[in-house]
């Protein structure tokens, strides 16, 4: 399935949407496409996008776990520096 669109059309959408050689040749060849052949490119993308978006989650927990780990990192030095422990305090002798 061929879509023939006309130079005036295509002139309208690269003047209208700025558009660069490059975005005009994806327009151009993409109408080319029959349409079980877009439903593929799309799923593709989609498929791209959604690895892409994963990826980047995945990354935001692993920055927000490093940060939590420095911040458990410094109570505990700042306890240690500080005499402190964890158990009971001794008692002092006489008590």
């Amino acid at each position: 399935m061929f879509v023939q669109l006309s130079p005036s059309m295509i002139s309208s959408l690269v003047q209208e949407f700025h558009l660069d050689k490059m975005d005009q040749s994806l327009i151009e060849e993409y109408l080319k496409l029959d349409p079980a052949s877009r439903q593929i490119l799309k799923d593709y993308i989609r498929r791209v996008y959604l690895a892409a978006e994963e990826a980047d989650d995945q990354a935001e927990i692993d920055r927000e776990v490093e940060e939590y780990r420095h911040e458990l990192e410094n109570e505990k030095r700042a306890s240690s520096a500080s005499g402190s422990s964890d158990g009971p305090e001794p008692k002092a002798s006489g008590e």
